[in-house]
């Protein structure tokens, strides 16, 4: 498996100190080698429990980093996706027959001294205990058994129940179909899940100068729009005053000495009527709507959209921030 580190301790009980090392792995080794010497000096202690052994399987998760500590034939799995890895070695007869090559993997299982182990707690003063680090990923498991488990469930099975179950489920599980193919020996199950994100944890971080050049970009928006209005009513404004003025003007020529001269026609005035003069209020008027549609459209087409997700940002800002 990937980020998989294996140490052996050398057999030496470590120092006291090392119960308050700020090395996670160093403290669980210790806690391994001391109690191998506290079942090691009862034994010695009560003659009824002369050659009293057992195995050990232990770790100690901190963050996304596991350490894992062994003694016999008790295991650890990694259960990874659609994987699983023994990220233990077992310390028995059997085992280093077949790393000798003498037997076979199947062949073991089926051995009649499957059950001897080579390392124990409790055995001797000292032991070697082998010490494992596997950095995790979201969603991966961690299985600790005894070999009263592995005896009788297979590794695929395991598998599948682990990958398809949550923890405790899947060490009830595992219980059940270990006794129900037999349930020979002991069996102890421990299954651990490395949390998988959650969607607000996935979610990046939103840049606050990304927002505020939003929150910018909105804002001058808004102020060209009121701009061109403004510019847009002034000149309505003017056109309007024009109007007036050239009205008077021509109530001031009319008077009642002047002479009256008719220079229209019928066809000239139809088409005056027809056609209105660059400063008439009415083409003013044609103007300044064409150009409030257009103001409109540009509000409805970009304006809305990023207020609105100017919005969406810091409300989602916020939410992260709350949780």
């Amino acid at each position: 498996a990937g980020g998989l580190r294996r140490e052996t301790s050398a057999s030496s009980v470590e120092p006291r100190s090392a119960e308050r090392s700020p090395d996670p792995a160093r403290r669980l080794l210790w806690a391994v080698q001391v109690a191998s010497l506290e079942v090691y000096q009862l034994a010695r202690a009560n003659p009824a429990q002369a050659g009293m052994g057992t195995t050990v399987v232990a770790a100690a998760v901190i963050g996304n980093q596991s350490h894992v500590a062994s003694v016999g034939d008790s295991r650890a799995y990694l259960v990874r996706g659609n994987s699983i890895t023994q990220i233990t070695a077992d310390h028995s007869l059997v085992a280093a027959q077949v790393e000798a090559g003498i037997l076979t993997p199947e062949q073991a299982k089926t051995h009649p001294q499957r059950n001897v182990v080579t390392r124990a707690i409790g055995a001797n003063p000292t032991v070697q205990v082998d010490m494992r680090s596997v950095a995790l990923m979201p969603g991966d498991a961690l299985v600790l058994c005894t070999d009263g488990l592995t005896e009788h469930v297979p590794d695929a099975v395991l598998l599948d129940v682990v990958s398809s179950h949550g923890p405790e489920q899947a060490a009830d599980k595992l219980i059940e179909l270990a006794n129900a193919a037999g349930g020979s020996d002991n069996i102890s199950v421990i299954v651990a899940q490395a949390e998988r994100p959650s969607v607000k944890s996935r979610l990046p971080p939103l840049n606050r100068l990304y927002v505020a050049a939003i929150a910018a970009a909105v804002l001058l928006a808004l102020v060209l729009i009121t701009a061109g209005i403004l510019v847009i009513g002034n000149a309505l404004a003017q056109g309007s005053s024009v109007s007036t003025q050239t009205s008077t003007v021509q109530a001031i020529r009319i008077s009642p000495t002047a002479t009256l001269r008719p220079t229209w026609t019928p066809e000239s005035s139809c088409s005056r009527l027809l056609t209105p003069a660059p400063g008439d209020p009415e083409t003013l008027n044609q103007t300044g709507i064409s150009l409030l549609k257009i103001l409109v459209t540009l509000i409805e087409q970009s304006v809305l959209p990023m207020a609105r997700l100017l919005v969406t940002l810091m409300a989602a800002n916020e939410y992260l921030r709350i949780g």
